[in-house]
């Protein structure tokens, strides 16, 4: 496997969006959907404070983690990436967008970006997402794009797999 940190943080595009390392300049675009292990980020100053764990979790080797902006504009519309590390060949990803930005099929664009870098790049052979029962967008995401639904955790959110096909 091939796993962060990368000589160079890479860059994922396609003709719809770019999927590039975030920047200190992206707080403010970004606030509403800044998050770390699941808490939000109240002020600018805890977002800044966030971004530097997901660096330090990048450096260490334990996420990738991406702004998504769109092609044309170069405009921050969400945050898509692998995190909590890579044991038994598997990354987990999460996404989200800013609300603006919901439903015209930028996620699912950026999904596929990251997907095809994880199994092709990085040598994953499973890719998990969890997302609430109650997130039917999310969900049909992943169901679009080939996850199937593995299970339910005690929280009650979904637990969504996919894997590589030989």
């Amino acid at each position: 496997m091939h796993l962060p940190p990368f000589d160079q943080y890479p860059i994922l595009t396609d003709n719809i969006i770019i999927l590039r390392p975030p920047r200190i300049s992206d707080i403010p675009d970004i606030m509403e959907i800044c998050f770390y292990d699941g808490k939000p980020a109240e002020t600018q100053e805890e977002a800044k404070e966030m971004l530097q764990k997901i660096n330090l979790d990048y450096e260490n080797g334990n996420c990738v983690h991406w702004i998504i902006s769109d092609f044309i504009l170069h405009q921050t519309i969400g945050t898509c990436g692998f995190y909590r590390g890579f044991q038994n060949e598997t990354g987990e990803i999460g996404y989200v967008l800013l609300p603006e930005f919901r439903g015209y099929g930028w996620m699912t664009h950026a999904v596929q970006l990251a997907i095809r870098f994880g199994f092709n790049d990085m040598g994953l052979k499973r890719i998990i997402a969890y997302t609430d029962q109650e997130n039917v967008k999310s969900q049909k995401v992943l169901e679009r794009i080939g996850f199937t639904l593995s299970g339910k955790k005690k929280d009650g959110n979904l637990e969504y797999e996919l894997f590589k096909h030989p």
